[in-house]
């Protein structure tokens, strides 16, 4: 009739994904460290210019920030 599954066995067409957790930390982490990128990169561009406010690096952050944003959004919908 019907045959029981040992508790170690997984249902078919299930593949072994890490857990949503740990992908949302791995994508918090991701989305630090592109935005710092940024930043940081601004900050250099603005050493080597005259300019008085720093627009290199509001430039860079508002970069970092939107390309953090299209990661999380892209991690988020491969759940």
């Amino acid at each position: 009739m019907t045959e029981k599954r040992k508790s170690s066995e997984k249902p078919h067409g299930k593949k072994d994904r890490p857990h949503a957790v740990y992908k949302l930390t791995g994508t918090a982490v991701k989305m630090g460290v592109v935005i710092w990128l940024g930043i940081y990169l601004g900050q250099r561009a603005d050493a080597r210019t005259p300019y008085e406010v720093p627009w290199f690096t509001l430039a860079g952050a508002l970069f970092g920030v939107a390309l953090a944003v299209y990661f999380v959004i892209k991690d988020v919908y491969s759940l």
